[in-house]
């Protein structure tokens, strides 16, 4: 898993993954996905998998610096997705 410098992370992150977004996880153990440890890796999924809502909850929780940063240094996007 990747990670998002901290000074790419607005604020300090305690909100947990919500359960509805599990299903983007189906390869790891959701009980060690840490919001703010793995920022880049869930922004990541979510842009891949996710739909309007996880968009929504991802641009709240993660702030408009973090997911431009991320779409544009990740190696893990396809060109449609960034």
């Amino acid at each position: 898993m990747q990670r998002v410098s901290a000074s790419s992370v607005q604020h300090t992150i305690s909100t947990p993954l919500p359960h509805a977004f599990h299903t983007y996880f189906w390869d790891v153990s959701r009980e060690h996905i840490n919001v703010q440890k793995h920022a880049k890796y869930i922004v990541e999924r979510i842009m891949m998998w996710g739909d309007e809502a996880a968009c929504r909850w991802m641009h709240q929780t993660f702030g408009e610096e973090a997911v431009r940063t991320t779409l544009k240094t990740s190696r893990n996007l396809d060109k449609k997705t960034a």
